[in-house]
């Protein structure tokens, strides 16, 4: 995934005080629409494997991110089958924590 930095979005750019997590809401968004698309899954298929009834599933793939929290979209890659995790980098620190409702 690319990495943005923080000046580079719309969501800076408009001055919204939550870009940050807007933008890290919207980079899980487009990967779980994009798998979505990838495996040519029905709206029905994909609530089943997520867990979501078919509105949310429509919100999703048309990345309405408004509807989803963080720990939700963590939550939802996990069902999808990716390896989830936490980073935390620092001078001497390197943090990688598995997030356990993402299984």
């Amino acid at each position: 995934m690319n990495k943005i930095t923080p000046n580079e979005t719309a969501f800076h750019t408009l001055d919204m005080p939550n870009a940050d997590e807007l933008v890290v809401k919207s980079q899980i968004v487009r990967l779980l629409a994009a798998e979505i698309r990838k495996r040519k899954l029905t709206q029905k298929q994909a609530g089943v494997v997520l867990g979501l009834d078919q509105s949310n599933v429509s919100a999703l793939v048309n990345e309405k991110i408004s509807r989803f929290s963080v720990e939700k979209l963590m939550a939802l890659a996990g069902r999808l089958g990716f390896d989830v995790s936490i980073r935390i980098e620092g001078e001497d620190v390197k943090l990688d924590v598995p997030y356990p409702d993402a299984a």
